[in-house]
C-alpha cells in the first residue's frame, strides 16, 4: 500500500513515464506532419517575436547588463 507511492517518489519511474510521453508525442507528430510543422513554425515565430520585442525594449530603455563591473568595456560581436 505505501510501497507504490514511495517507489514513485524515490524511484526512476518518472524517467520511464517521461520517455513514454516523449515516444507518444513523436508518434503523434509523425502521424500528422502538417499539423506538426504548423505548430513548430508557430512556436518558433512566437519565440522570435518575443525575443525581438524584449531586445527592442532593452535598447529603448537603455538598460545595461546587470553584474557587469565596467559596462563601457563590453563588446558586442555581430556576424558579418
Amino acid at each position: 500500500m505505501i510501497k507504490e507511492p514511495t517507489r514513485w517518489m524515490w524511484g526512476w519511474t518518472w524517467v520511464r513515464t517521461w520517455a513514454a510521453d516523449l515516444r507518444f508525442g513523436l508518434r503523434m507528430m509523425r502521424r500528422t506532419p502538417a499539423m506538426s510543422a504548423a505548430s513548430i513554425l508557430m512556436l518558433a515565430g512566437g519565440m522570435a517575436l518575443n525575443i525581438t520585442v524584449l531586445c527592442w525594449l532593452r535598447a529603448v530603455t537603455g538598460k545595461t547588463l546587470r553584474g557587469a563591473r565596467e559596462p563601457q568595456h563590453l563588446v558586442e560581436v555581430l556576424p558579418s
